[in-house]
């Protein structure tokens, strides 16, 4: 082989703007087998996700997000100009919002459309991750491995399991990558349309979930896979879009963290921070290919314990870094490029990490995007390794299927676990002894009425960590649920020294309080939880049976409207005030609170009450008529009050 001939080989090994081309200088296509291949794949994957298409939503976050989440639950298009105009728990992801309140419009909280749409969503991503490194001008070989590997990681069962976070990340993961296939797109041909669609698709993804925003690092990662000068006065002109829609949104993120009164802060010191932050970003790598100890919740560990331990991390990324530094000299673009996109799209999680503004060390989740990266380096590393002859392409094949079909095994398992609340919660108690996890359960057996189950796991919240304020609130809830007031009050009073400032609390010692008789003492608590969340609807009702236990029906009336201000369309709460105004013999004014009741929801009861005012009013003759409503529906009616409408 010639010099010349040498050259050219070296050549062609290098990234190029210039479309892939085959044998006969023609742009390459993907072959019919290569389709059924990328089909085959998809078909996997959703195999591996089947568990996924039967499993419930979880009390942690799926029901704050979707199920109790009045942007869905009371979904209309009406209201999209307020989802797109404001925050909703510290968040801002419109998009997500949207696409939660078609689907609650077409089948409810049924949880299998919710399932089924986030599995496909997961299923478009492959696919697009699979297009995305082979605009790049890899081959085949490489673009399905890389797209296999991220599609069948165990690591994203999380991001696709979990209906609270599935839309948000997969949504932005679709925008994202679709608008950096655009980009690459444009690179090659300098299309300018191509590069307009490619900032509106980065503009959509942002909408979707704050991570979004470092597709602006993304695309300078693409600009150094290419060769380009990224000091030409045109390449940095072309930045400018990407970095104003970052800084805009990220804007909008710390406007959004800030709405939020009871954001988590810790007070970890930066060395400890960055400590865990290394920690988390080498055990993202390497659980991605093994997928050991997975959990919902990764709790923060004691560096006085096991501090020389936790310093290998440290060293670890240092070490990672020379090989990258090493990588650079050689002009290695793969592994440049691969580790830049995993840096990039890590930022935001490692951010929060050194800030340390949430109460977990890591999350599955925030390597979802990112992992593309490392399974690009893998791939493309295997195939160099191949075509020099180092290792036979069959062994390499070989591997790559028996890590394929022992990782869609883990999957599959994985997907079971997240079946429910009880499951889910398990899994993270049998590994790390986490308060919060045992209190879900709780809360989910107390929902099912399994008590002893409920206080047990309780107790064991108190008994992991004896400060924890929600432990002992919702131990005190439960006594109250199961008539053991004095109990009750006892975990509640345990619950507000630790946090004074829990509004749900003070509402629950005020009911506790009022069942036992210290009426007083309940008024004030209940003030106290008003002042503290004027928002909470169950404070305004409770002191509004408390007043009337007290008879004072024209406060417990006013507390009664304060409610239906912030809930609209109750018919009981209007009941309540129709029976509060014949209480001080406004009957005729009743009447239409009853109405207003019957309106909404005709039941019998209704009727019976209305009948009341009729009668005294004088209008017998009416007053029968909803007696006889209310018998036909079942409700019990005294036999004097009846035979006297009769005579």
């Amino acid at each position: 082989m010639s010099p010349d001939k040498k050259k050219q080989t070296r050549k062609t090994d290098r990234p190029s703007s210039q479309p892939r081309k085959n044998k006969n200088n023609e742009p390459e296509k993907i072959s019919r087998q290569q389709l059924l291949f990328l089909f085959c794949l998809l078909v996997a994957i959703f195999i591996s996700y089947l568990p996924a298409l039967n499993k419930d939503f979880i009390n942690y976050d799926d029901d704050l997000y979707i199920t109790q989440n009045p942007n869905i639950v009371n979904f209309s298009f009406a209201h999209l100009p307020s989802i797109f105009s404001s925050f909703y728990e510290a968040q801002y992801s419109p998009v997500p919002t949207l696409i939660y309140g078609l689907i609650r419009m077409a089948s409810g909280f049924n949880p299998l459309l919710y399932n089924l749409v986030a599995v496909f969503l997961h299923l478009i991503t492959t696919m697009l991750v699979f297009k995305f490194i082979w605009s790049l001008g890899s081959n085949f070989r490489i673009s399905f491995a890389t797209a296999a590997l991220f599609g069948i990681a165990t690591l994203q069962v999380e991001s696709v399991a979990w209906l609270a976070a599935v839309y948000k990340t997969c949504l932005y993961s679709i925008f994202f990558l679709s608008s950096l296939i655009v980009y690459v797109n444009y690179v090659k041909t300098k299309k300018i349309q191509l590069y307009i669609f490619s900032v509106l698709l980065f503009f959509t993804s942002c909408f979707c979930k704050e991570q979004a925003v470092s597709l602006s690092l993304a695309v300078i990662a693409i600009d150094i896979y290419f060769g380009r000068k990224l000091f030409n006065w045109k390449v940095l002109l072309e930045k400018l879009p990407f970095f104003m829609i970052s800084l805009a949104f990220g804007l909008i993120t710390m406007a959004a963290t800030k709405s939020n009164k009871d954001i988590i802060t810790t007070t970890f010191s930066f060395s400890d921070r960055l400590i865990y932050a290394s920690y988390a970003l080498c055990l993202y790598i390497v659980k991605l290919f093994v997928p050991f100890k997975l959990s919902l919740y990764y709790p923060y560990f004691s560096l006085n314990k096991s501090m020389m331990l936790y310093l290998l991390f440290p060293l670890l990324l240092v070490a990672l870094g020379v090989l990258y530094i090493w990588a650079i000299k050689k002009k290695n673009r793969f592994i440049i490029f691969g580790g830049l996109f995993f840096l990039v799209n890590m930022i935001f999680s490692l951010a929060l990490q050194v800030v340390a503004v949430r109460p977990t060390v890591m999350a599955d989740r925030y390597v979802y995007l990112g992992s593309i990266g490392i399974f690009f380096i893998v791939a493309k590393g295997l195939d160099i390794l191949a075509e020099k002859k180092l290792i036979k392409p069959s062994l390499i094949t070989s591997v790559f299927l028996v890590f394929f079909m022992i990782t869609s095994v883990l999957t599959y398992s994985r997907n079971k676990v997240w079946k429910n609340t009880i499951s889910i919660t398990t899994d993270v108690v049998n590994k790390y002894p986490v308060p919060l996890m045992w209190v879900n359960r709780g809360y989910e057996y107390r929902q099912r009425k399994e008590y002893d189950k409920a206080l047990s796991d309780y107790n064991n919240a108190i008994k992991t960590d004896s400060t924890y304020a929600l432990a002992f609130h919702n131990r005190g809830a439960l006594y109250f649920f199961t008539n053991r007031d004095s109990l009750a009050i006892l975990d509640f009073n345990k619950a507000l020294k630790l946090d004074p400032k829990n509004a749900e609390t003070w509402s629950n010692r005020g009911s506790a309080l009022a069942r036992s008789g210290h009426y007083a003492e309940a008024i004030g608590d209940f003030n106290k939880a008003i002042q503290l969340n004027p928002n909470k609807v169950n404070s305004y009702s409770n002191r509004a049976l408390t007043f009337e236990m007290l008879g004072k029906y024209e406060e417990a009336i006013a507390d009664y409207y304060q409610y239906l201000k912030l809930k609209p369309n109750e018919p009981a709460i209007y009941n309540n005030i129709g029976i509060d105004k014949q209480h001080i013999s406004k009957f005729k004014e009743s009447l239409d609170d009853f109405d207003k009741a019957i309106s909404i929801d005709p039941q019998g009861i209704y009727y019976l009450s209305r009948s009341y005012s009729w009668n005294a009013l004088g209008d017998k003759t009416k007053a029968l008529a909803d007696v006889q409503v209310a018998i036909k529906s079942g409700v019990k009616v005294n036999e004097s009050y009846l035979k006297m409408l009769q005579q």
